[in-house]
C-alpha cells in the first residue's frame, strides 16, 4: 500500500513538472527519455531505503508506517493486529495483480491481433521495400492496400490506404510514417503499455501514455513537413475538413490537428535540455 500510495503521488508531480516544461516545446527527444525515465524512477524509488541515521519521526513518516503496519491492539504486553482492519487489507495485493494480469492479457491480445492482421494483409497485396523506389527507412516493408484502409505503421511494417492519393499525399504520408518507423514509436508504446500494466491503478501513468503518442506525432509532423510544409499543412487541413480525405482516419490523425500545426509552427528553445535538471530537485524531495 506504501508503495502505491507513494508511486501515485511522484508520477502526479512529475507529470505536472512535463506539463509545465515540456508540453509545449520541441525537445521531443528529450520529452521521450523523461516520460520513461520519471516513470522508472516513481515505480522504484519507495522502494530504496535510506541509512537508518537520516530517518527521522516526521508526520509523513508515521503516516506512510501506519499504512503499511495496519492497526494495532495490546492485549497485555503484546501488540496485535486488529483483525477486521487485516482482513481488509489482505485483499489488497489480490486486486494489485488481477489488474495487472487484466491489462497484460489485454496488450497481449491487441499486439497478437495487429500481428494477424499483418500477416493477412501481407499474404493478400503486395510487399514493397526500399529497393522498390519507395523512400521508407532500410528494412521496412510497405503494404499498400487498393482501398480507403488509413494509413498506421506497426514496428517495421507501414499501411496505407491508396485510395484518393496523388503522388504528393503519398509522399508526406510516407514520410510521417517513415520516422515512426525509424525511430522506433512502437517499441516506445509497448514499454510503455507494459509499464502502465505494471501501474494500472495510477491515471498519471495513462496521462503519460497519451503524451508519449503526442510527442511521436510531432516529431513525425517535423519529419515530414521538412522545412517547406505547405504541402503538409494542405495535407492536414483536407483530413480535418474531409475535403476528399474519408480515408485518412485516427490512425494517422491520433493528436488533434490543431495541436501538430501550432507544434508545427514553434522555434525550438535553446534553454530546452536544461528543463531536464527541474526533476532533480523534486526526485531528492521525494527521496526524502
Amino acid at each position: 500500500i506504501r508503495w502505491m500510495i507513494m508511486s501515485t503521488l511522484a508520477t502526479g508531480l512529475f507529470y505536472a513538472l512535463f506539463l509545465w516544461l515540456f508540453r509545449r516545446g520541441r525537445w521531443f527527444d528529450l520529452s521521450r527519455a523523461y516520460l520513461f525515465i520519471i516513470l522508472g524512477f516513481c515505480s522504484l524509488f519507495p522502494w530504496f531505503q535510506l541509512p537508518a541515521s537520516v530517518m527521522s519521526s516526521t508526520p509523513a513518516t508515521e503516516f506512510l508506517m501506519t499504512v503499511d503496519n495496519p492497526e494495532t491492539y495490546v492485549v497485555g504486553n503484546i501488540p496485535m493486529e486488529e483483525p477486521e482492519l487485516s482482513l481488509k487489507l489482505d485483499i489488497i495485493p489480490s486486486i494489485y495483480f488481477g489488474g495487472v494480469a487484466l491489462m497484460l492479457a489485454i496488450l497481449i491480445i491487441q499486439l497478437t491481433a495487429q500481428a494477424v492482421r499483418i500477416r493477412r494483409l501481407r499474404r493478400e497485396y503486395p510487399v514493397y521495400g526500399r529497393a522498390n523506389g519507395f523512400d521508407i527507412p532500410k528494412g521496412a516493408l510497405l503494404i499498400l492496400v487498393p482501398d480507403n484502409t488509413e494509413p498506421y505503421s506497426f514496428f517495421k511494417h507501414i499501411v496505407v490506404g491508396t485510395r484518393g492519393l496523388d503522388e504528393e499525399e503519398m509522399h508526406c504520408i510516407l514520410a510521417h510514417e517513415s520516422v515512426h518507423v525509424s525511430r522506433n514509436h512502437s517499441i516506445d508504446i509497448v514499454c510503455m503499455r507494459v509499464s502502465c500494466c505494471v501501474l494500472w491503478f495510477i491515471p498519471f501513468a495513462w496521462m503519460m501514455l497519451h503524451e508519449l503518442r503526442a510527442v511521436h506525432e510531432y516529431q513525425a509532423d517535423a519529419a515530414a513537413a521538412d522545412g517547406d510544409n505547405k504541402d503538409y499543412l494542405r495535407l492536414l487541413y483536407r483530413q480535418t475538413t474531409g475535403f476528399g480525405y474519408g480515408h485518412i482516419t485516427n490512425k494517422f490523425n491520433s493528436i488533434n490537428i490543431k495541436k501538430r500545426i501550432v507544434m508545427m509552427n514553434k522555434t525550438k528553445s535553446r534553454f530546452g535540455a536544461w528543463k531536464m535538471l527541474a526533476a532533480l530537485p523534486v526526485a531528492a524531495l521525494l527521496m526524502m
